[in-house]
């Protein structure tokens, strides 16, 4: 142990920090050593975190590092991803260096100063890389199991017993979401179809504008005027001629993310008031002719179900005068035989 400590001290000191093989021997010395030299270690590494993420070994050594680090080295190692924050969002194991400060660091307000502000300046750049979109996933949904693996939860959980965080989840990732709702929903309004149909972020998508459930580990409000600017954008979506299986490309109604995304912000309708439901916006926005145009295809079937479900009664009334029953009793679809099945009260 103490030839790995004079080893470490001095590559140190040679400025050789982005080799690998370095990143190994300071995670083993770090996991492996005292109080007292871990705390050396932090004191020489806490001004260059950012030039060591990059690696396996790197990420995790950051990362303990940061759960072990007083009030004042988490500032500092926070101050040092300033025009930074970005890249490391954007790397396979530095963005999660990122979920582990949004997990551990009290200070909010510098966190959204120097970190997310970085990140929502960012926002379709991050959206449309596949470890970016993990980041702002976990802004929206901190330790979703649709957004990071179960692995990686369990471990951030490890940081979760820190002497040193004192601030509540709830607090702490609430003020963090605050700081990328701004950008993020007009984003999302503007970029819908890209996102649903050519990206396939339809998960994403649709955790960004859930409503708070008992899973979540803080009460996430979509602001209402964003909710419905997105809702706006679905309607826009959806008022396009539906041409069932058109090869020139599906209906967001046909269409398996589009009606995935659909059904799972429709399910939160009931939870919402009136003028910021899906549902009312859909039967608000589209003709009776429109409405009544997806009995022809089980998913279409499925969608119609689910607004009779949610809906309210102007919803449910729209949507029944929409749907030509003789029309429907001619389809054999299971999205067909349900709703059927749904209107005769059954």
């Amino acid at each position: 142990m103490k030839h790995l400590d004079e080893i470490i001290g001095a590559v140190n000191e040679k400025e050789t920090l982005r080799l690998s093989i370095l990143h190994k021997l300071m995670l083993d010395f770090f996991e492996n050593c005292d109080e007292e030299k871990k705390t050396n270690l932090l004191d020489s590494l806490k001004d260059k975190i950012p030039e060591f993420i990059h690696t396996p070994d790197g990420a995790k050594l950051a990362i303990k590092l940061i759960w072990f680090a007083p009030v004042k080295e988490r500032k500092l190692i926070v101050k040092n991803f300033k025009d930074l924050s970005v890249k490391a969002a954007m790397e396979h194991y530095g963005h999660r260096v990122l979920l582990a400060l949004f997990d551990t660091i009290d200070d909010t307000v510098l966190l959204n100063k120097v970190v997310v502000s970085e990140l929502a300046n960012d926002m379709k750049k991050l959206i449309e890389d596949e470890w970016g979109e993990k980041v702002i996933h976990y802004l929206v949904h901190p330790r979703d199991g649709r957004g990071i693996d179960k692995q990686e939860i369990a471990f951030l959980a490890e940081g979760d017993s820190n002497p040193h965080s004192k601030k509540t989840q709830k607090d702490r990732y609430g003020q963090l979401y605050a700081g990328i709702t701004e950008n993020l929903y007009p984003y999302l309004a503007a970029n819908f179809e890209e996102l649903v149909f050519e990206a396939n972020k339809s998960n994403f998508v649709g955790a960004c504008l859930e409503t708070t459930s008992k899973f979540d580990l803080f009460d996430r409000q979509v602001p209402s005027e964003a909710r419905k600017s997105c809702n706006a954008a679905i309607v826009e979506i959806a008022k396009k001629d539906f041409v069932p299986m058109d090869q020139e490309g599906f209906h967001i109604i046909e269409h398996p993310a589009g009606g995935f995304v659909l059904n799972g912000i429709m399910r939160c309708d009931v939870d919402l008031p009136e003028d910021e439901r899906l549902s009312v916006a859909l039967v608000d926005g589209l003709t009776k002719q429109q409405l009544g145009s997806w009995i022809a295809c089980n998913k279409g079937c499925h969608v119609l179900l689910k607004m009779l479900k949610v809906g309210g009664p102007k919803v449910v009334e729209k949507v029944k005068a929409a749907i030509n029953r003789k029309h429907l009793d001619n389809y054999k679809s299971k999205g067909a035989i349900v709703l059927k099945s749904f209107l005769d009260g059954k």
